[in-house]
């Protein structure tokens, strides 16, 4: 009867780490360098945007994942898996060759600054880095927006720069300004 005990308790642990394994980071992913940008208006209790941008926002940008490595068979669904732990990401955004443009002039701090010149290179501390839920984006205060004077009327943000692992990536999205 002890054995028939053991080797079902034996049965029970193997099951156990099959199911759920022993690494932290079973579930790694890596970002791939298609995806979709996202607007979030502050002002209406962070509402997403469908197309006119009337005060501060935020500009999110979703990356496509896949998952690149398991580290064990599993033979229960990952919602019932007995981790809580999050997603590895193997190839983060490179956040040092972010650049956030549009294609048309605006005024900042009364200099005119170009059609599709980085944003993010202004002398500025209006803006600044968020993550969220496996997302990335950029706030667009209204400090900043004290300073930038855009032209009414449709245009297109466009969000490129470089995954760590050197995959370039671009997304573009336009929207109406009211600013």
């Amino acid at each position: 009867m002890k054995c028939k005990i053991l080797a079902l308790a034996l049965g029970i642990s193997l099951l156990n780490i099959m199911c759920c394994g022993s690494n932290l980071n079973a579930m790694t992913f890596e970002y791939l360098p298609t995806g979709k940008i996202s607007f979030i208006n502050q002002i209406d209790k962070y509402s997403i945007v469908k197309d006119t941008l009337k005060g501060p926002f935020d500009v999110y940008f979703d990356f496509d994942t896949k998952q690149v490595y398991t580290f064990n068979f599993s033979i229960i669904p990952m919602a019932m898996a007995c981790t809580m732990h999050s997603p590895f990401y193997t190839n983060t955004m490179n956040r040092e060759k972010l650049a956030v443009s549009i294609d048309n002039d605006f005024v900042y701090k009364d200099d005119t600054i170009l059609a599709n010149s980085n944003i993010m290179n202004l002398y500025s501390s209006s803006y600044k880095y968020l993550f969220y839920n496996g997302g990335q984006g950029v706030r667009f205060d209204e400090k900043f927006l004290y300073y930038a004077k855009f032209n009414k009327g449709w245009t297109t943000f466009i969000i490129a720069g470089e995954l760590e692992d050197g995959q370039p990536f671009k997304f573009e999205k336009k929207v109406y300004l009211d600013l």
